[in-house]
């Protein structure tokens, strides 16, 4: 009786001891952070620039007409008429309806304050339309303009010069970048004796600038320069530029 109580105790013992093993065995293993931060210590990465001189194809310009009266309704029909007026004369000039685009139409009162209450008061209204213009041929440009002033509009915004079609530039400037950036990796390496193995990223940023300003050519609201008395008009040249980065992973 008593080595049967023995033998159970034994095998009852080493069922628990199986069932923590087993228990153990099972539980599931977490990923160590060490091992993530270990990949990103193994990436090298190296950045540079393109850079490509396009003289620009295209003029843009703001023109506005702004009206102010004590109705609403009339402000809005005399801002609606001289509109009509510039736009008619815009394709008068070879202007193509694409490339012109309303980019704000606005009507709102004006306030004054009113001494003896104490408040501010409605006093009239303004309207407000205004129009980004592309110009293609910059030898009809102050002609372009100063019908546009003649039939209406009271305010020239500064003229922009940009390039339209930049693909292939764009492209241009990348490749550029592309290539400067590879080679300043191959030379990195090189010096330091670190190994680079592929490529396993690549961000890009592109942006355009002018050499020349843009051209202010006339006044605001209230008062518009002589077209005819305005001096020639120097473009320049806009650099697009174009910024590569490469992430190598080190082996």
């Amino acid at each position: 009786m008593q080595q049967f109580f023995i033998k159970v105790f034994i095998i009852t013992a080493l069922s628990t001891v199986g069932l923590v093993i087993v228990v153990l065995i099972r539980k599931p293993i977490d990923l160590s952070v060490r091992q993530i931060t270990t990949q990103k210590d193994t990436l090298f990465s190296v950045s540079d620039t393109g850079k490509v001189y396009v003289k620009p194809d295209t003029a843009q310009v703001t023109l506005a007409v702004i009206k102010e009266g004590k109705k609403v309704t009339d402000v809005q029909k005399d801002l609606n008429t001289v509109n009509n007026a510039v736009l008619k004369a815009l394709k008068d000039q070879g202007i193509e309806e694409k490339y012109i685009k309303t980019v704000n139409y606005s009507i709102y009162p004006n306030y004054r304050y009113e001494q003896s209450s104490g408040r501010s008061i409605i006093d009239g209204y303004r309207a407000e339309s205004r129009l980004e213009v592309k110009i293609k041929d910059f030898d009809k440009l102050n002609k372009v303009i100063d019908s546009a002033t003649t039939a209406g509009a009271n305010e020239v915004g500064t003229v922009n010069f940009t390039v339209d079609e930049r693909d292939q530039f764009v492209a241009e400037a990348r490749s550029q970048a592309i290539r400067k950036a590879k080679t300043k990796a191959e030379a990195i390496s090189k010096e330091t004796g670190v190994m680079l193995g592929k490529i396993v990223d690549v961000q890009v940023a592109e942006g355009e600038g002018g050499t020349q300003p843009p051209v202010p050519l006339y006044g605001g609201y209230g008062g518009v320069a002589d077209v005819k008395s305005s001096t020639e008009i120097s473009t320049g040249e806009n650099a697009i530029t174009v910024s590569v980065t490469l992430i190598y992973e080190i082996q």
